[in-house]
């Protein structure tokens, strides 16, 4: 197995249907335009080829601050998400200081991040219109034993999901009686 690695917010460097597996781990919020990042990917997939992607869940990223400038001073620790309102429709970008480095009580030591919140829908429709057909979709719930090592955080994610993980495959593409090419 080859690992290739690429940012999927400009065009790939691949050939077209390259890659019989492609994987992207909690990197779709960080691309502001979700549809041709898709696109890209399901360009370099061979058909019947199978995307299995990971991303913030959008319930978690709606309570992200936005990024205005009266909001630059807000808190936006961990701690502070309790009191986050959620803004899960229109899609402003995000800046946030995020613990992404562990489970435990970690400081990202002022380090701000950019990403960008979309809908499930968002998800769903870029997806589809990149040629692809959502097989499986999880929403994890946080392991029991994280309960023990941090229960705000365990609380926190048993009540608005962290991620949001699914499975999508390239499906053979078609002439139907139109003339028009169209998924089987």
């Amino acid at each position: 197995m080859e690992l290739c690695v690429a940012d999927i917010s400009k065009p790939l460097p691949f050939n077209e249907a390259e890659f019989d597996t492609v994987f992207t781990a909690t990197a779709l919020h960080y691309v502001e335009n979700l549809g041709n990042a898709l696109k890209e990917i399901a360009k370099a997939m061979k058909t019947k080829a199978q995307l299995v992607a990971s991303a913030l869940h959008p319930m978690s990223t709606s309570r992200f601050p936005a990024n205005r400038l009266s909001q630059s001073d807000a808190l936006d620790s961990w701690d502070a998400r309790h009191s986050w309102e959620a803004q899960y429709f229109g899609s402003p970008t995000r800046v946030i200081e995020t613990p992404w480095l562990g489970f435990g009580n970690v400081s990202s030591e002022g380090q701000r991040i950019t990403c960008y919140h979309h809908t499930t829908a968002d998800y769903f429709d870029a997806i589809r219109s990149a040629g692809l057909t959502i097989t499986d979709l999880v929403e994890p719930e946080p392991p029991a034993e994280f309960a023990a090592r941090n229960p705000d955080r365990y609380n926190e994610a048993m009540r608005v999901p962290v991620y949001l993980i699914f499975r999508a495959v390239k499906q053979p593409l078609a002439i139907n009686s139109s003339g028009q090419i169209a998924q089987q």
